[in-house]
């Protein structure tokens, strides 16, 4: 079955009509261990090709970091209920503070899902977690409203840049 959905993902991404290298693949932790070789071939040829690469749920399961030198990831996404216990599980705590040191090792980033609160933003950022996701920053929306949000400050931005740009120009 991986040969197969390898081999149907990598034709649809040299298909694609966008810059595929503005996509982050997620595979969960469970997946990715329960058949590597695999995982790590198929991860290896999306990554080729551009696109980043988030094991999602770390943590969830009990693997060990072994693994993690055989998957080509961007990004390790720690399980929220780990993040929801930080405050109250001590073993929460030395779990992520732990993913965190070996993420700084691999030279990957962290993502810790459900960040619901300000004390769990200050607790993440203690622990040097890179980025966060969570309905304290943004609740789920439509992906046509996103992107059309995104469309929005991308022409804001182009906009800026180019008045810099005159600005500079009659300034020289």
């Amino acid at each position: 079955m991986i040969p197969l959905f390898t081999a149907s993902s990598a034709t649809k991404v040299d298909q694609a009509l966008f810059d595929v290298e503005s996509l982050c693949f997620a595979v969960t932790e469970t997946a990715a261990v329960t058949n590597l070789a695999a995982a790590s071939q198929f991860l290896s040829e999306l990554k080729a090709r551009g696109i980043r690469i988030a094991l999602d749920d770390v943590g969830a399961g009990v693997a060990s970091f072994g693994y993690l030198k055989s998957l080509a990831v961007d990004y390790l996404k720690i399980d929220g209920q780990l993040v929801v216990g930080l405050s109250t599980k001590p073993i929460d705590m030395v779990s992520v503070k732990s993913f965190c040191k070996v993420v700084g090792v691999l030279g990957l980033q962290t993502v810790a899902e459900y960040a619901e609160d300000e004390a769990a933003l200050r607790l993440l950022d203690s622990l040097n977690v890179d980025m966060v996701q969570g309905y304290h920053l943004r609740m789920p929306e439509p992906l046509a409203r996103v992107l059309s949000e995104a469309k929005t400050r991308r022409r804001c931005l182009a906009t800026l840049r180019f008045q810099e740009r005159l600005k500079g120009s009659s300034a020289g």
